[in-house]
């Protein structure tokens, strides 16, 4: 799962788009694309990342964190061990010149051609 973590023009972080790949149903830990910071208060969503750890973006800038969530199925052992799901968390700025408004390049083209399927959290497929 990679989001983009963004702060709104009210200071607000919020989750700007999303997209997944696999065959694991898996949700994001921290909400789907739309998930917004409450206007008020500390409950709800309030960045991505372990609680006391919290990445939350600058005004101006987009972070993208990425979840990897893998059901691992030992070779050796395997009656022993059985499966394990591992997941792993990382997070980066992206880089500085990003438009991060309109979804569109300059030339106004959003998804120039040839167009490509968009990887929704819905779709869950084992081709990458």
């Amino acid at each position: 799962i990679v989001s983009s973590l963004q702060r709104t023009s009210t200071g607000r972080q919020t989750i700007t788009w999303q997209r997944c790949k696999g065959e694991l149903v898996r949700d994001s830990a921290y909400g789907g694309q739309g998930t917004i910071q409450p206007a008020t208060g500390t409950s709800g969503f309030q960045g991505m990342g372990p609680a006391g750890a919290q990445v939350k973006a600058e005004a101006n800038t987009a972070i993208i964190f990425a979840e990897v969530t893998y059901t691992y199925q030992p070779l050796v052992a395997s009656t022993l061990i059985g499966p394990r799901t591992l997941r792993k968390e990382a997070a980066f700025y992206v880089r500085d010149d990003r438009k991060l408004s309109g979804g569109q390049d300059d030339t106004g083209v959003f998804n120039p051609s040839p167009g490509s399927t968009q990887s929704a959290c819905n779709n869950y497929v084992s081709t990458i």
